[in-house]
């Protein structure tokens, strides 16, 4: 199997991590993933999907907005400092669109979620032509039809909507649409 600096860092990274450090990011990540996304995801899926996210959005260049969202995220799921600085130390540069497919099983609930997510953080300031052809390969590389993709993005891209303006209804309308587009993969 080709290697994969997402995965592969992760995995040096956790082999890095103390075990009470290791359980308590588990159990926050567990909790701030369902509170926001409706969705459960362990540990090491969230660190490779921030550093997805992070591949993304640099496609034109990593904007202030989308490094300030990173950094919410990984606040907001209780990460710890060394993971934090990890991603932020992350070289996007040795990333291939094609390397996020094997983040997730394909045509998975689980690939939905990643493209998402990565999505959602590249789509803070703006989702420009190079972000969305990179999503695009990706949501191809995770196994996804153009069309379940183009709902995907749009769902994001409202979801983002709903978290600039601050609006909690909207973002729980939304979250229904998210498990509506995500039923058409059910694993």
């Amino acid at each position: 199997m080709p290697s994969n600096p997402i995965a592969e860092t992760t995995e040096s990274l956790m082999q890095q991590l103390d075990e009470q450090t290791i359980a308590d990011a588990r159990a926050s990540v567990r909790v701030r993933s369902m509170e926001s996304t409706g969705e459960a995801i362990g540990l090491e899926d969230s660190i490779n999907l921030i550093k997805a996210a992070k591949y993304l959005s640099a496609a034109d260049g990593l904007s202030t907005a989308e490094e300030t969202g990173l950094k919410l995220l990984m606040r907001k799921y209780g990460l710890p400092s060394k993971v934090v600085e990890h991603v932020l130390d992350f070289d996007v540069s040795r990333v291939a669109a094609e390397q996020i497919g094997s983040l997730a099983p394909p045509r998975s609930r689980q690939a939905c979620f990643l493209l998402s997510g990565m999505i959602a953080i590249a789509a803070l300031d703006g989702l420009s032509d190079e972000e969305l052809a990179d999503a695009r390969q990706a949501g191809a590389a995770l196994g996804l039809e153009p069309k379940l993709i183009a709902l995907i993005v749009a769902e994001a891209k409202a979801s983002v909507y709903g978290v600039l303006k601050g609006d909690r209804s909207m973002l729980n309308h939304l979250m229904g649409v998210r498990r509506a587009i995500y039923a058409f993969v059910e694993d």
